[in-house]
C-alpha cells in the first residue's frame, strides 16, 4: 500500500482541549457541560453541520441544549429513524435518517452508472474524479467519495471497488493520503486506512472526549458483494 502521505486535516472540536476537560466519576468530560456553555469553535461546526444536512430550524436548540448538557443525539444513541431518503444527485446516492429529537445522519458514496469518458486534466497525485469503466466484463469504479456525517463526527475517504461478469468481486484503497476526520467536542486521530478483507475498504479513527459516537475506534466503510456496494459505520 505504501507509506502513508496524507497531511491530516482534523479539526480539533473545542479550544484548548486539556484545559477545558473535567473529571466526573474518573470520565472526561466537557466542562461545558454543565455550565450549559459550547465553545464558539463547536458551535460553528455544529451549525455548520446543522446546515449541511438540512437540520429543522425549530429542532436545532433543543439539540444543541442536549450537546451542553453532555447527552447524544438520537441519531447516535442506538434510536431507530423515524424516517429514511435514499435519493441520487449526480453521480452520488445518499441515505438520510432523521430521528425523534431531529437530528440526522447522512451516509453517501459516489457511484457513476455511466461510464466516466478519458480525461487528459489530471490532479495532483495523478488522482481524476471518480470514474467508471466496463470493459471485458469488468465493471470497475476508480477514486469514489464515501462519507458519513452525523453533525458530531465527519469522516471520508477514497476508495475503488469492481465485480467481474463472472460473479467476482472486491475493493481497495484508492490512495492512502486523501481522506478527513473532523469531530465537535473532542479529538480524533488517524487509526487505519486500508482493506481488513478483500470486499471490504475501512477509514478508522481513534477518538476521546467525543460525545455520542459509540465507540473510542469510529470507523467507515465500504463493503461490497456481488450484487451490492454499501456504506456502513459503527457510529
Amino acid at each position: 500500500m505504501g507509506v502513508l502521505m496524507k497531511k491530516s486535516r482534523i479539526r480539533l472540536g473545542f479550544v484548548a482541549l486539556v484545559a477545558s476537560v473535567v473529571l466526573v466519576g474518573g470520565v472526561a468530560t466537557p466542562s461545558y457541560a454543565d455550565s450549559g456553555q459550547i465553545s464558539p469553535d463547536v458551535l460553528a461546526f455544529i451549525n455548520t453541520n446543522f446546515d449541511e444536512l438540512g437540520v429543522a430550524q425549530e429542532v436545532r436548540a433543543g439539540l444543541l441544549k442536549k450537546y451542553a448538557a453532555g447527552e447524544s443525539f438520537d441519531n447516535a444513541s442506538g434510536a431507530q429513524p423515524v424516517s429514511v431518503e435514499s435519493y441520487r444527485v449526480d453521480i452520488t446516492d445518499y441515505t438520510r435518517e432523521v430521528f425523534a429529537d431531529g437530528s440526522v445522519t447522512l451516509t453517501s458514496l459516489e457511484r457513476p452508472t455511466t461510464p466516466t469518458k478519458s480525461s487528459k486534466g489530471l490532479t495532483p497525485y495523478g488522482i481524476v474524479g471518480c470514474s467508471y469503466k466496463l470493459s471485458g466484463g469488468v465493471a470497475t469504479w476508480s477514486n469514489c467519495k464515501i462519507e458519513k456525517n452525523n453533525i458530531i463526527l465527519t469522516m471520508w475517504y477514497h476508495a475503488g471497488y469492481w465485480r467481474y461478469s463472472g460473479g467476482g468481486y472486491g475493493t481497495s484503497i484508492t490512495n492512502t493520503w486523501d481522506w478527513d476526520i473532523q469531530t465537535a467536542g473532542g479529538a480524533c486521530a488517524f487509526n487505519y486506512l486500508g482493506n481488513p478483507t478483500s470486499t471490504k475498504s475501512r477509514l478508522r479513527a481513534y477518538c476521546t472526549v467525543v460525545l455520542g459516537i459509540g465507540s473510542s475506534y469510529p470507523y467507515l466503510d465500504l463493503d461490497i458483494t456481488s450484487s451490492t456496494v454499501a456504506v456502513n459505520a459503527n457510529w
